[in-house]
């Protein structure tokens, strides 16, 4: 566990400097997977979109536990997107990855 809220300082301090420009997204969300970093899946008008899952208010919860609830699965979004650092198991940046730093479920 102490390996988690390391990885989450990370994550949460690299969304605190990211960069102020980025769009938004709507979208139902359909996966969420965990492991050195949690991405979320969100399909969109255009297709999937996979992204790092950083934003604090919904993401962290689920990244403590490994676990999204399925009560998720097919609730509508609008994400605030943009670009945050990827990092793999022993904390070392691996490169970076579209991410959604606010999720808001619109139902």
């Amino acid at each position: 566990m102490k390996n988690f809220a390391l990885v989450l300082v990370i994550l949460l301090a690299n969304v605190s400097f990211a960069a102020a420009t980025s769009k938004e997204m709507r979208g139902v969300v359909k996966k969420f997977s965990c492991a050195d970093n949690c991405y979320l899946t969100i399909e969109t008008k255009h297709g999937e979109v996979d992204g790092l899952c950083v934003a604090k208010t919904v993401c962290v919860p689920w990244f403590e536990k490994q676990f999204m609830p399925r009560k998720y699965i097919g609730r509508s979004v609008l994400v605030t997107i943009g670009e945050d650092k990827q990092y793999d198991g022993n904390y070392t940046v691996v490169g970076t990855h579209l991410s959604f730093r606010k999720i808001r479920f619109l139902n």
